[in-house]
């Protein structure tokens, strides 16, 4: 492939190259991404879930990771002890959040922040500090405990976290979302993925055992070469597979507990 493909011109290409599937738009009966009068099967919705589920799976093979900020609003606590940020119901539905870089605290009504100290509450139990009963005050630490951030102290007067989030996965959104952060030369790899991904949603027969043995190795292949182009790079400049969306960003990591 020598041109970068958007989520429509995807989806041509899955039809074209593995399905034997002619696109509306080859023969100038419709536009990209067209679903062919003829063939209806798979569906657009069909072919855009197995773009989205071969995109994570690869992104979890090769450990492609991106990092964005995401702003928090932290309300005032009175309770003594660590207070607890629940993940689940604040990083927006859009992220997929896999571990924290770094997390900075501007306090409610103050232009100047600063960055909290990661630790575990293992090392606050290991230096015998009272965190439990700290009141209410700036916080200072924090630690992540399954799907929840706490911070130490407790905000007294609230405030923002702006959270460095490690990502996997950016869904695409519509039609003219691109595949980002990717050689062209390897797109043909997403392209062998999601042909797996909609044999594996169908009734099994010889013919589609004997596609998905063949496949399954063109893209096993595939993934090692995605690893081999991965690891070329410096670690830390390496940013995910993902859409082009306003979403993406780049910095080191730091995995969830």
């Amino acid at each position: 492939m020598t041109t970068l493909l958007n989520r429509a011109s995807l989806r041509d290409a899955i039809r074209r190259d593995k399905l034997r599937i002619t696109p509306p738009i080859d023969t100038g009966t419709g536009i990209a991404g067209a679903v062919p009068p003829n063939r209806p099967d798979p569906s657009n919705q069909v072919l855009n879930d197995c773009i989205s589920n071969a995109l994570a799976k690869i992104n979890r093979r090769v450990g492609f990771n991106t990092v964005v900020n995401v702003p928090l609003t932290v309300p005032v606590t009175f309770t003594n002890g660590p207070q607890e940020i629940n993940l689940s119901a604040q990083i927006p539905p859009a992220y997929s959040l896999n571990d924290i870089s770094r997390v900075f605290w501007t306090p409610t009504g103050s232009p100047v922040g600063k960055v909290l100290e990661a630790t575990l509450w293992q090392t606050e139990d290991r230096r015998r500090w009272d965190s439990i009963n700290y009141p209410p005050s700036m916080p200072e630490r924090y630690y992540t405990d399954s799907y929840s951030l706490f911070l130490l102290p407790g905000s007294s007067g609230g405030g923002t976290l702006s959270l460095y989030i490690g990502q996997g996965i950016l869904s695409p959104q519509n039609d003219g979302d691109f595949i980002t952060l990717l050689s062209i030369d390897c797109q043909d790899v997403i392209v062998t993925a999601c042909a797996v991904e909609w044999l594996l949603q169908n009734p099994e027969d010889a013919e589609q055992a004997a596609k998905l043995q063949t496949w399954g190795t063109e893209l096993q292949v595939g993934v090692e070469e995605l690893l081999n182009w991965k690891n070329s790079f410096n670690q830390k400049a390496q940013q995910s597979i993902g859409f082009l969306t306003y979403r993406t960003g780049v910095s080191s990591r730091r995995n969830i507990r």
